[in-house]
């Protein structure tokens, strides 16, 4: 507020420079002012309205504007091209060859396996039969020991011996017999014949008769075999032997040499026994002992002649009923470490009675190379092995029931391959559907280019030895913003590629790439929806001449197959109604009471330093980016000044007025920022137009306000 004082002393200081004439006149003057002024208390503050000038926002579009967060180069001439670089999809060696062995089960019951072949032995002297005989055998032959005698004719008839209890409880204590046989060997170790011999076996205990048979001579030296079969019998441990007939012929006038030593060898063997229950002590035995083909599943046509493993397992699971212990064997002939063949060795506890003890061991199959091509290599997806399962006898008596029973699973799986070679068949890999995020023209609002050059190319790296064959099923470029999408179209079979393998020696990827650009398809069409997406779909197939023989194909751990898309847009182009935008802070801070403001400009001060023609349009921005008003004008911005080869050598300067009242500005100082949408045409000469590293705009805002000031 100017005071009364303030404005006496404003007067006084342009006194000083009166002459004197005027200075009475002043004097006079500013005396009845003095009266005047002193008439009143109290005076009314002055107002009056001044312009006040104040930066309001700027930013500068460039050409990362343009293109935000895509992969610029620069080129040598320093213009600008975009290389976009995108893996599509990729197949490894795991997910074409899987390696998994077919199950191998092994079911046995006691019932049908045999007990072992043990025999027992016995002999039945010449001295033992006289002496059963009796008088006067009983006194002729001991009488008659080591001397020649001549027996008299017919002989010795009707002679028996036994029962000789026989001990065959290292065999069996007791069984109830499915099937078997006692074989019975006698040798006669005698110096004369014998004849008319019968004799049978039965059970001690209950002396049940198991068997009878009839011999009808033997001769010195010589020996007879008979059987006597033990289907559906039950055999005690210990069994008696016995004699009902024995005949010794007469030998006179011939001399013989008595020795009562000597008699009748027996062996007793139990041939083939299944036992449905027994209490016997467990042979040593094998059980099992398979030779194994192992088939390679699930490879379809696929036909492997051999791996190498990264990693995999062999479990062996062991589930028995049986009391004894179990030992098992288990090896892959066709998988060596060097001359070192894969073999394991392990054993199982006994099962507790009315129990089944289960038992499975884990073993690992990595680095080692597994032959699939058989022994004589004629075959593929086998490899051999060998499963030997026993029992190795403890000599304790245990009970065995026919229906106790051993089953032993092996199973091969989860074999990863370092390396495979064979025929890996004529197979579809799909390839996507996938989508590639693309923010190359993310600062595009709308418009046309019409590019002077611009290429995209499929590049395919094939480190697998086997050719394939790539179907582009669709390639669709999407903008999501303007819901806008355009499929790309090949001419010329580009959406058929073959593609070679890899070689092994020395080992190299192939590369295969298919160059598309404006020429072999629509891809200005499809560039200029201005992508934020590109989505894809494709078949992959191998072998796709399917088996020529060879079995050429190969994979190791570093083959994979990648595809990769490249698009490259060198910035020469043509523009018709491209929009570039930002968006800026709106700076408020300088305006401390913004309800003075009458009436004002915004100026627009633009500093072009792009060849191109502008069109500004300003919108205003809430707190949430919501559009809320407009600042247009049709006044042009004008391009920057060029040389004679089109290259900017000086930027154009625009300034661009918005006229406002003090209704409307109320309404603009809510904005909190500013977008700013800059539509360009390149001029129609069909001239190409390049972009530089140095070009961009300056773009400055400033306001030019009628402000009243108390």
């Amino acid at each position: 507020m100017v005071t009364n004082f303030a404005k006496i002393t404003l007067i006084l200081k342009h006194v000083c420079i009166m002459d004197r004439q005027n200075l009475i006149f002043a004097l006079v003057c500013g005396f009845i002012l003095a009266i005047f002024c002193s008439c009143f208390r109290k005076f009314e503050r002055p107002k009056w309205d001044t312009d006040l000038l104040t930066p309001i926002a700027k930013t500068k579009l460039s050409i990362d504007n343009l293109l935000k967060d895509s992969l610029v180069e620069k080129q040598i001439d320093s213009s600008y091209k975009i290389v976009y670089r995108q893996v599509l999809d990729s197949v490894s060696t795991d997910t074409i060859v899987p390696l998994n062995g077919k199950e191998y089960v092994k079911s046995i019951l006691l019932k049908d396996f045999e007990l072992n072949s043990s025999s027992v032995y016995y002999k039945l002297s010449l001295g033992q039969v006289a002496a059963n005989a009796g008088p006067p055998l009983s006194f002729i032959i001991p009488l008659s020991n080591g001397q020649r005698i001549s027996i008299p004719q017919p002989g010795y008839l009707g002679l028996k011996a036994g029962p000789v209890t026989l001990n065959a409880d290292k065999i069996f204590s007791s069984a109830d017999v499915l099937s078997g046989r006692l074989e019975i060997l006698i040798k006669n170790q005698l110096n004369f014949t014998i004849t008319n011999i019968t004799y049978n076996i039965k059970n001690t205990v209950k002396g049940d008769i198991l068997g009878t048979k009839t011999i009808a001579s033997i001769a010195p030296g010589e020996s007879k075999i008979e059987e006597i079969d033990l289907s559906g019998k039950f055999i005690e441990g210990f069994l008696d032997f016995n004699v009902t007939n024995l005949d010794i012929p007469g030998t006179a006038p011939n001399r013989v040499l008595i020795d009562t030593a000597k008699g009748l060898d027996l062996t007793i063997t139990a041939r083939n026994l299944k036992v449905s229950y027994a209490q016997a002590i467990f042979p040593k035995q094998d059980v099992v002992n398979d030779t194994i083909f192992t088939e390679i599943t699930n490879l379809g046509d696929k036909k492997l002649k051999r791996a190498a493993t990264k990693s995999g397992f062999v479990d062996v699971t062991v589930e028995s009923t049986a009391p004894d212990t179990i030992f098992f064997k288990y090896k892959i002939w066709d998988a060596k470490i060097g001359n070192d063949t894969f073999v394991v060795n392990a054993k199982t506890l006994p099962a507790p009675e009315g129990t089944t003890s289960k038992q499975t061991f884990t073993y690992n199959l990595d680095g080692f190379d597994l032959n699939l091509s058989g022994e004589n290599g004629d075959s593929s997806n086998f490899f051999r092995s060998q499963l030997i399962a026993s029992f190795d006898s403890t000599g304790r008596l245990v009970e065995i029931n026919g229906n106790d029973s051993i089953r032993i699973t092996i199973k091969v799986y989860n074999v990863k391959p370092s390396y495979a070679k064979g025929y890996f068949g004529k197979t579809d890999f799909k390839v996507g559907p996938g989508d590639i995020a693309i923010s190359t023209f993310k600062g595009i609002k709308s418009g046309k280019l019409d590019f002077d050059e611009i290429k995209m190319k499929l590049k395919i790296s094939n480190g697998a030895g086997i050719p394939c064959k790539l179907i582009l099923e669709d390639i669709s470029a999407q903008n999501t913003v303007s819901n806008s999408s355009q499929k790309l179209i090949l001419q010329n079979s580009l959406d058929q590629v073959s593609i070679k393998g890899a070689t092994e020696t020395p080992f190299s990827f192939t590369e295969t790439n298919v160059e598309i650009n404006k020429t072999n398809s629509n891809l200005t069409d499809f560039i200029n929806v201005f992508p934020n997406k590109i989505s894809y779909t494709g078949t992959l197939t191998t072998n796709p001449d399917g088996d020529d023989g060879s079995f050429s194909n190969f994979l190791s751990s570093e083959s994979n197959v990648v595809a990769n898309l490249d698009i490259e847009i060198p910035l020469s182009f043509i523009a018709t109604d491209l929009a570039l935008t930002d968006t800026i802070d709106f700076i408020t801070s300088s305006i401390k009471t913004p309800e003075n403001i009458k009436s004002g400009i915004f100026s627009l001060i633009v500093e072009n330093g792009f060849p191109l023609s502008l069109n500004m349009k300003l919108y205003l921005l809430d707190e949430n980016d919501v559009v809320f008003d407009e600042l247009i004008t049709t006044q042009p911005v004008l391009p920057a000044i060029t040389n004679a080869a089109g290259r900017v050598t000086e930027k154009k300067y625009n300034k661009l007025d918005y006229v406002f009242d003090q209704t409307r500005f109320k309404n603009i100082f809510k904005a909190k920022k500013i977008l700013v949408i800059a539509d360009f045409s390149t001029p129609t000469d069909n001239k190409f137009y390049k972009l530089y590293s140095d070009y961009s705009i300056d773009i400055k805002m400033v306001g030019d306000f009628k402000y009243t000031l108390d």
